[in-house]
């Protein structure tokens, strides 16, 4: 959250870059971030694992589950309780499969 927050007060932006991929969908972020790679091959627009993993589970948008910066939160929360700075990408991901149902990935943004 403190990422949004930052960006709204610091930069001047309307909404937070997490905010942002909640308004618009996971999966429409994943879509462009595969069209954006598969145009340039850079690995810098390749979609983040995380990114993938999330729309596989079906967590597309926020009513789909938890919001992202509420899981965001969550994971750097359970760092914090563990005494570490942050859970990682890797544990925020094990934990996701943990608690995701089985369902068909999806690679194209939805109506």
């Amino acid at each position: 959250m403190d990422i949004d927050e930052g960006m709204r007060l610091g930069c001047g932006h309307p909404m937070g870059p997490l905010t942002l991929l909640d308004f618009v969908g996971l999966d429409t972020t994943y879509y462009i971030a595969n069209i954006m790679f598969d145009e340039f091959r850079e690995k810098r627009f390749a979609p983040p694992p995380l990114l993938k993993r999330m729309v596989q589970a079906g967590l597309l948008r926020p009513e789909d589950g938890p919001r992202l910066l509420r899981l965001l939160a969550g994971a750097a929360a359970a760092g914090r309780r563990a005494g570490r700075r942050s859970m990682g990408y890797q544990n925020l991901a094990r934990r996701d499969r943990a608690t995701a149902s089985p369902s068909s990935p999806s690679t194209g943004p939805t109506s």
